[in-house]
Formats: C-alpha cells, sequence, structure tokens
C-alpha cells in the first residue's frame, strides 16, 4: 500500500467533557437552542485562539489537504469549531427530548428500508463528519432497533446530565471499554436483528487492532479494519451513512450502498468507505471533526529534522 507512516492514534478523549455538557444544558434549559448558538461563539473563539494542538492539525487539514489560502485557512477553522460546538449542542438537545426543532434530509433512505426488511442484522459505518448520533434518532424507517455506538466516558457524561431524559431516546447506546465487552453486545444486538451504527475513520489506541492503510484526500491514511471485519464475520448487510449539518435546524442523511463483488472482502470495502467520505467531505471540508494527529505530521515533522540534522552533522564532519 505504499510507504508506511505512523499516526498517534485518538486517545479515545473528546474534547466534550462532563462539565462542557453540563454547562450546554443548562444554556440550552435556560435560553433555548438559538441562545446557545450564539453563545458557541465565545466557546469557539477560545478554540480558535488559544488550543494549540487543535489548531496545529486543523490549519495542516486545511492547508495541506485542501490547500486552502490563509485567510480561507482561518475562515473554515473557525467554522469547523463551530460546526462541531453546534453538533454537541444539537445531541444534548435532542437528548432531552426535543426532537422537533431538527428537520432530516435524506438520500438512499430506500437502501434502509431495504436493509430491514432483509429481516436481518445491519452494521451501518460512518465517520466524525456532521453528527450520527442525531441521525439515530430519524432511523425509524428501518424498522429496526438501532443501536449507537460511543465511546464510553463521553456516553458516561453525557449520561450524568441527561439520566432521566435519555430513557426516552429513539435509539440504544453501547459504550466502546477496554475490556471489549462491547464486542459481545454487538454480536447478540446483530443475532437480534439490530442495526449497529458505528465510526470507521478513527485509531483508538496505536498497537491495538487491525490497521489498513490507503490515500485519503491526497496523503497517506491510516483506518481501523474493525466496523469492516465485523461486517464480514458475522456476514451481515452493511451500508455507509453521514449525516452532515445544513443549518442551525437542517440536517442531511446520506447512505451509501457497497459493490456486491466488495462483499466478504474487508479491504475493498474499507477502499469503497474511504470513497464515500471523500465525496461527503467534499461537500461539508469543515465537519471533518478529529482535531488530531491523523495524519501523522509531528512524526514527519520529526524525520524532517532528524535528515536535517543528518545533513547538518555530515557537512561538519566533512
Amino acid at each position: 500500500m505504499g510507504e508506511k507512516h505512523q499516526n498517534s492514534g485518538w486517545d479515545g478523549k473528546s474534547k466534550a467533557s462532563g462539565l462542557a455538557y453540563r454547562i450546554f444544558y443548562f444554556i440550552l434549559i435556560k435560553g433555548g437552542i438559538r441562545f446557545a448558538y450564539i453563545f458557541l461563539y465565545l466557546v469557539t473563539s477560545y478554540y480558535f485562539l488559544f488550543d494549540r494542538k487543535s489548531n496545529l492539525y486543523s490549519r495542516f487539514y486545511f492547508r495541506e489537504i485542501w490547500k486552502f489560502g490563509r485567510w480561507k485557512t482561518m475562515k473554515y477553522r473557525f467554522l469547523s469549531y463551530y460546526r462541531f460546538g453546534q453538533t454537541i449542542l444539537d445531541k444534548v438537545y435532542m437528548l432531552s427530548g426535543r426532537t422537533s426543532f431538527f428537520r432530516m434530509r435524506f438520500n438512499g433512505r430506500e437502501l434502509l428500508a431495504e436493509k430491514g426488511a432483509l429481516n436481518r442484522g445491519c452494521i451501518l459505518i460512518s465517520a466524525h463528519v456532521g453528527n450520527w448520533e442525531i441521525a439515530g434518532h430519524f432511523l425509524q424507517n428501518a424498522k429496526r432497533p438501532v443501536n449507537v455506538i460511543m465511546m464510553d466516558a463521553e456516553h458516561q457524561a453525557i449520561k450524568d446530565v441527561l439520566e432521566e431524559s435519555m430513557k426516552n431516546r429513539s435509539f440504544k447506546i453501547i459504550s466502546l471499554k477496554d475490556d471489549f465487552s462491547h464486542l459481545m453486545e454487538i454480536k447478540n444486538a446483530l443475532a437480534n436483528k439490530e442495526f449497529i451504527c458505528i465510526h470507521g475513520d478513527r485509531i483508538l489506541h496505536e498497537g491495538r487492532g487491525r490497521i489498513f492503510e490507503t490515500e485519503f484526500l491526497g496523503k497517506k491514511a491510516r483506518f481501523p479494519r474493525g466496523p469492516f471485519d465485523l461486517a464480514v464475520r458475522f456476514n451481515v448487510p452493511y451500508l455507509y451513512v453521514f449525516a452532515s449539518k445544513e443549518s442551525n435546524r437542517d440536517y442531511h442523511f446520506q447512505a451509501f450502498e457497497g459493490r456486491p463483488e466488495n462483499e466478504g472482502n474487508a479491504e475493498a470495502m474499507m477502499e469503497e468507505y474511504v470513497e464515500f467520505l471523500e465525496k461527503v467531505l467534499h461537500q461539508h471540508p469543515e465537519q471533518w471533526f478529529n482535531y488530531y494527529d491523523f495524519w501523522g505530521i509531528e512524526q514527519l515533522a520529526s524525520q524532517t529534522n532528524n535528515k536535517k540534522a543528518e545533513k547538518v552533522e555530515a557537512s561538519t564532519a566533512s
């Protein structure tokens, strides 16, 4: 698959802490979601100005991946933080039972209906683009129980704030745990002919799990094999799905079907997943919410500095 590089892998920690959810929940309840969107400009400005790590990776994404100019990069960095904040607010607002505010436009609704009619389990593979969790509420058309895979820390942070309200949500949550007990929950859900919604774009911890490397948006990147291996291992149907935010109230849900000849081939499935992910990001580049060293730029920079040092050393020695 070409030259190898290592990225640090996501450490499993979300920027949305329990305190953040509590603050957002308080503002939402007291002022409503429109006021919360206004307040969000203050939070966005803080991250835009002072979060050095996120800014490093975000700047690389817009400058080196999308080739945006300096001012456009600044604009999109701010917009990306703001959209990310909105998706957190939307998630809290929806999980607290206030679902009528949002509207969902569907492309691929018929694919969900087809998979639901098969009377089998199904895996929906998404990414940290837009707001997948809120899409779980709009999947009644699949006519199957829906399970959204979520990091245990993030699930607990939301649960602590919205314990009572979350009982009314229209989907179930399976928490990713370090002891891998979530795999049994996933197995049981698929055996019960339910839908599993899982992200396919983050390597949680370096050295754990199988990795797939391919070209993504013009540069080598690595993706976890886990979601695709699940579909192969349990021999269940699968779709690639994404929910992008289009306005304060509107989301666009897109579902894509894989090619029949790729069924049972995890690597081929991952290649087409990347293809569809790129398509969605071309529509909404600001909604790529992976604020960590996804492309391994720190190691690349380190390698470059080492080469320069070696040249200087060799020149001095001669």
